[in-house]
């Protein structure tokens, strides 16, 4: 950029060289750019550079945003997806665990019995973290407690105590590296008086890399 006023060519060069050098003048100082007649133009390209590239940053920025918020609705409709076919799976479990019939109006429902419960949990292979779920499917479905428990949940936690009991060495179910019995009914004690205690793994878990949180 030069500048034709009728000043001499130095000032010219000095001016050229100020608006040239990503036009960051400092208009606080005392230098001769301030004297000459030309500074409303100077001052002009500055502020007509800055205002551009400043709604191109705008422009970019809610792109940029845009891009973030369709992003994050994807990763929420992924993960909401994801999360009703684990239900899905978890409820095919639980009625494959428990219950032996329902009928179509979903009002009646005649359950496995215990030894049933014990013998589909030991040929059926079914993990510890598995049956942590299908605990907190129950919950989910209705309220339970130490003393108001569900058929559902009275017929779980009695199967897996009968499972706790093998041995691991007579056990055919190999997954089964868990007792859970204990477990579950420690966490209707505290869904009894209202306790919020997060169950965590205990040393035996820890040793088999499995982490069971309620």
């Amino acid at each position: 950029v030069l500048c034709t006023t009728g000043r001499s060519n130095q000032h010219e060069l000095y001016l050229s060289e100020r608006v040239n050098n990503d036009l960051n003048i400092d208009l606080t100082d005392s230098s001769p750019i301030l004297a000459m007649p030309n500074q409303a133009l100077a001052l002009s390209l500055l502020n007509s550079t800055t205002t551009g590239a400043a709604i191109t940053m705008i422009q970019e920025a809610r792109l940029l945003r845009k891009e973030i918020e369709m992003l994050e609705e994807s990763l929420l409709s992924s993960r909401s997806r994801s999360e009703e076919k684990e239900m899905v799976r978890i409820d095919r479990l639980l009625d494959e665990l428990l219950v032996l019939y329902t009928s179509d109006d979903n009002q009646t429902q005649i359950l496995h019995d215990v030894d049933q419960v014990f013998e589909r949990l030991k040929e059926g292979r079914y993990s510890p973290a598995e049956v942590t779920k299908i605990f907190r499917r129950i919950c989910d479905i209705s309220p339970q407690t130490r003393s108001n428990c569900s058929p559902l949940m009275t017929l779980l936690v009695e199967g897996v105590g009968k499972m706790d009991s093998l041995d691991i060495e007579s056990n055919p179910n190999k997954r089964w590296t868990q007792k859970l019995e204990n477990r579950f009914r420690k966490k209707l004690f505290q869904l009894e008086y209202g306790l919020d205690v997060e169950e965590v793994d205990d040393e035996q878990s820890r040793g088999n890399g499995l982490t069971l949180r309620f």
